[in-house]
């Protein structure tokens, strides 16, 4: 039996004061809307969640966590990471976070920002999350 491989990613949901949810991504070649995801990348060696999640955080968006993370989801991405052993699972830990500062500067990897209700979120992500987890996200707006 060969052992199961797979790539580790942290992401935030970071939300402003009307409820709005926090995305960042590159636009696309081959479509008009850009690609968006919530705030975050893949861990590094030796790096911890919460290390992967401030590292992703400054250079995605140029400003940190405050406070204590909580944890709330853990999910496998509908997308496959090529890697040089063959096509490998995307497992995705997710934080709700407070940031340190209002004020977001996009790193050089992102070209794009928004705030998006939670619902139009859920539905920006739809294509790398599950059911499950969009859902999640859907009813951070019901919470509110």
């Amino acid at each position: 039996m060969s052992e199961q491989l797979f790539h580790v990613g942290i992401k935030a949901i970071v939300q402003n004061e009307h409820g709005d949810v926090l995305l960042v991504g590159r636009r696309s070649r081959s479509q008009n809307a850009p690609h968006l995801d919530l705030p975050g990348g893949r861990m590094e060696p030796n790096e911890s969640f919460l290390q992967t999640l401030d590292r992703e955080l400054r250079e995605e968006i140029g400003v940190s966590y405050a406070g204590e993370p909580k944890q709330v989801a853990a999910t496998v991405s509908r997308i496959d990471i090529p890697d040089p052993l063959g096509t490998r699972a995307l497992v995705l830990v997710v934080y709700f976070v407070r940031l340190t500062s209002t004020t977001i500067v996009l790193g050089d990897g992102e070209e794009v920002s928004a705030w998006l209700p939670p619902k139009k979120a859920a539905e920006a992500l739809s294509s790398k999350y599950d059911e499950n987890f969009c859902a999640v996200i859907a009813a951070l707006g019901a919470a509110g």
